[in-house]
C-alpha cells in the first residue's frame, strides 16, 4: 500500500478505558502491541466529502467496531510523527 498524504488524516476508535477525563486519550492508543504489525485505522479522506462531520458520519457507519458510548474516535494527522516509546 502506498503512504497516505501527509496533509490527510485518521481515526481510530479509542475504548473508554483510554479516554482520560479532561477527553484527552492515552497515547497507549496509537502504540502498536507486541502482536501487531499495524494499527487499524480509517483514512478520512478517503471519503472526498470535504466536510470533516460527515466523513466521520462515514467511518460510524462502516465500521463494525462495536463502539461504547464513552469510547471516541480520536483523529491524528497523518504527517504526524510519535515518538517512540
Amino acid at each position: 500500500m502506498d503512504d497516505l498524504p501527509a496533509r490527510n488524516h485518521v481515526v481510530r476508535y479509542v475504548r473508554p478505558g483510554l479516554v482520560l477525563d479532561d477527553g484527552t486519550v492515552d497515547g497507549k492508543t496509537f502504540q502498536l502491541r507486541p502482536q501487531e504489525s499495524g494499527l487499524s485505522v480509517h483514512w478520512l479522506e478517503y471519503w472526498s466529502d470535504d466536510d470533516r462531520t460527515n466523513q466521520l458520519a462515514e467511518v460510524r457507519r462502516v465500521s463494525r467496531l462495536k463502539r461504547r458510548p464513552n469510547g471516541k474516535l480520536e483523529q491524528l494527522p497523518v504527517s504526524r510523527r510519535l515518538a517512540p516509546s
